[in-house]
């Protein structure tokens, strides 16, 4: 037996005043004078022993009834342990989903609402000396600490929505590490773990449980409307950002109901433009809305599109920003067969700025700010060149590869392989003139007005046989022999691959308008850039592309927000370091500028999506979240408007507060009867 407050038992002290006075009557006789006693006596006799017997159930009666009515006041339980396995601590982890899913609305308002008052309700009904540990998807240092029911009640108010979704699996261990880790023991410790969340689908399943012996009681909070419409994505169709060049930007729109959604109005902010556009989506449908515009100066912009959306809004603006580049980088590195074309050909667009360094002269700092690197005749790749190479490459550079006339296999091969471009092997000269352009590719997409079967394409004399060795490259252009004349791999950076030399001997192409429309292209694809936006949660390495000094912070700020990241290095380039965690505190939605004396970059910051379809789990399926050998442990509650949560099912100390308010009142009746009756 144990008492929830144990303080109220100093009232039984109380109890010695009744019976003090039980003991020593303090009542004082007076002498009354009679000539006999003999009938007296006897009267007297039997009167004292009835009051005697009077006073003492009187007595006891009053001693049961205040006794009781203390031991309501201390709460007496029991727990539902036996005495010898007894647990020595009594710990509940309490789990509330605070991601935006949570914001949908349930039969009594906000969900992430309902599940903060159900946990207080638990935390309140707890034993005094229980402890707590308070959970929600930010998994930070500060949830790391057992609780007692003041500080739990402390933690649960100031819970908000948050940017971050986790899965079971991570919160369960994540907590089930915190106890390991505090409790010593915790074969000693009653542990339950109670889950407040809408349990969606865009959570990943776990596949196994590392405790199968505990108990879960997830709740399921239930919106009672999942119709939801939101902005998925933001994209360009091209992909080099000009002053007066035509941009065409589409952005995804959702509708997540079962209800056509007309005239949607989506509203655009790009710099100093506004627009708005309106569109209709079918119902569990999705719709790109596409607008043209220009850039009329240089610079980085930042913009946003929204909607409006009656059920959850994390999802109705997407922010994005990019940069206007005034001038192209290019670096040309020339081996030993070198052209003049290629410089000629750049030279007359003032937007590439041109640099031409030697192979034999390289350095790393070479490569810092070109956007290009064209190999123009070479014919080896020593290491310390594809070294050099693969490190530019990771910071998002493109590499554009015209071999020389003698290109060692091996090297080239090496280089290639690496990047799931096909090898290289020796010269053939049959079959060497160009079947077809695939204009069906982006590489082609808008050089051409149309396609045209019978272009007066140049030719080549000989060409090097591709060696395709898992290749994931795509031929641009395609000779009669079937081999190709240029392939490229897209991706986080560009390898384009030239099949020939571009040494006379080899051919008349470089006197062709398709050696300079290739050339021009391989450049706008590889225009150096930042990504649109990045998403909260996940862990983003974001590029600077202008000159840092790593001795000093670079701060991360808008009108409302400011905070100052982590920096690495990579081939001469400065990262932002956003890791998961970084959003307490410090990430919201929006476009922030990147500065270190002076605006050095753009970055914008967006929620993610992957719980803006608010389909939930089943029963079944919620269940299995737990591992299928532990369905038996799982005792799933629901918040809906057709049932609410009941915390009957989850274990607590069996408590005898409401009896001993019975004996009391049981106690109090007899002791009237005896005054009444007892005379």
């Amino acid at each position: 037996m144990k008492f929830l407050y144990p303080e109220f038992l100093w009232a039984l002290l109380v109890l010695l005043i009744p019976i003090i006075i039980h003991l020593f009557n303090f009542k004082r006789y007076k002498t009354l004078y009679f000539s006999s006693l003999k009938f007296i006596k006897s009267v007297d006799q039997r009167t004292k022993s009835t009051q005697r017997l009077k006073n003492i159930l009187i007595l006891i009666s009053r001693i049961l009834a205040f006794t009781f009515l203390v031991f309501a006041f201390a709460q007496p339980y029991i727990s539902s342990e036996e005495e010898d396995t007894t647990p020595n601590t009594n710990i509940t982890c309490i789990y509330i989903d605070n991601s935006y899913s949570m914001q949908a609305l349930g039969p009594e308002g906000e969900l992430l609402s309902e599940a903060r008052e159900k946990a207080r309700e638990i935390v309140e009904k707890a034993p005094v000396d229980a402890l707590f540990i308070i959970g929600t998807n930010e998994m930070t240092g500060r949830e790391e600490h057992l609780l007692n029911k003041a500080d739990a009640f402390d933690k649960i108010d100031h819970i908000e929505p948050s940017p971050l979704s986790r899965s079971i699996s991570d919160i369960l261990n994540w907590q089930e590490g915190i106890i390991d880790g505090t409790s010593g023991d915790s074969k000693k410790s009653a542990i339950q773990y109670i889950l407040f969340s809408d349990f969606q689908k865009g959570t990943q399943p776990m596949s196994e449980r590392a405790k199968s012996d505990l108990k879960y009681f997830p709740v399921q909070m239930v919106p009672e409307n999942t119709d939801n419409l939101y902005i998925d994505s933001v994209w360009f169709e091209s992909v080099l950002r000009k002053v007066n060049n035509n941009n065409q930007i589409s952005v995804r729109i959702v509708n997540n109901s079962n209800t056509a959604k007309d005239n949607v109005e989506l509203n655009i902010s790009i710099g100093e433009l506004r627009k708005t556009i309106f569109v209709d989506v079918q119902a569990n449908a999705e719709e790109v809305a596409t607008f043209s515009y220009m850039d009329k100066k240089s610079g980085f912009i930042s913009a946003r599109v929204s909607i409006s959306d009656r059920q959850v809004f994390f999802d109705d603006i997407y922010y994005f920003s990019y940069e206007v580049r005034d001038r192209s980088n290019i670096l040309i590195i020339d081996g030993e067969d070198a052209v003049d074309n290629i410089k000629l050909a750049y030279s007359l667009d003032d937007y590439y700025e041109i640099r031409s360094k030697n192979i034999t002269s390289l350095t790393i700092e070479d490569f810092s700010n070109a956007d290009l690197i064209l190999l123009n005749g070479v014919n080896g790749l020593s290491s310390g060149i594809q070294t050099y190479l693969n490190d530019y490459l990771l910071t998002g550079g493109s590499v554009a590869l015209f071999p020389g006339t003698e290109p060692n296999e091996n090297e080239w091969t090496s280089f290639l392989s690496q990047h799931k471009m096909p090898g290289i092997g020796s010269s053939i000269s049959s079959g060497t003139k160009i079947k077809e352009l695939n204009y069906q590719d982006p590489f082609f997409k808008g050089t051409f007005d149309k396609e045209t079967k019978n272009l007066n394409l140049p030719s080549v004399s000989k060409v090097f046989r591709s060696i395709n060795r898992n290749s994931l490259a795509t031929n641009v252009i395609t000779l009669q022999n079937g081999e190709p004349l240029l392939s490229y791999r897209s991706g986080n950076n560009n390898i384009f691959m030239f099949y020939s030399s571009l040494d006379s001997r080899f051919g008349n192409f470089t006197r062709d308008a398709l050696f300079t429309t290739i050339l021009y292209r391989m450049a706008e694809l590889s225009q150096r850039k930042q990504p649109l936006s990045v998403t909260i949660g996940e862990n983003t390495l974001y590029p600077v592309y202008r000159k840092v000094d790593r001795q000093r912070a670079v701060k991360v700020q808008n009108n409302n927000h400011e905070f100052i990241p982590q920096l690495t290095e990579k081939a001469g380039v400065t990262y932002l370091v956003l890791n998961k965690q970084d959003n307490q505190g410090k990430l919201s939605v929006g476009n922030f500028d990147i500065v270190q004396d002076e605006r050095i970059g753009v970055i914008s910051l967006n929620n993610n999506r992957i719980e803006s379809q608010l389909e939930s789990y089943s029963e079944d399926e919620i269940k299995s979240l737990f591992g299928t050998e532990n369905s038996d442990r799982v005792e799933l509650n629901e918040m809906s408007s057709e049932s609410s949560f009941s915390s009957r099912n989850i274990d607590k100390p069996m408590s005898y507060w409401k009896i001993c308010i019975i004996i009391t009142l049981i106690f109090v009746i007899a002791e009237m009867l005896l005054v009444r009756l007892l005379r």
